[in-house]
């Protein structure tokens, strides 16, 4: 967890690092970091009604949980 608002990273040795920056309640932007600089993917993602641990990006069909 980064913040209160429930801004988070997710990262594992080896991998990149993602983060999700809530930018409204049910909604943030995300960044993807190789180790040198953050690179923010494309749209907004949504938290998921059916499970919260998960936010989607309905333009990319992606989605980034956390459980």
């Amino acid at each position: 967890m980064l913040d209160q608002d429930g801004s988070f990273e997710v990262s594992a040795r080896g991998l990149p690092t993602y983060t999700l920056l809530i930018d409204t309640p049910g909604f943030a932007a995300a960044f993807l970091n190789f180790g040198d600089r953050n690179i923010a993917l494309p749209g907004m993602y949504v938290r998921r009604s059916d499970d919260a641990a998960c936010w989607s990006n309905p333009e990319t069909d992606t989605r980034i949980c956390a459980w």
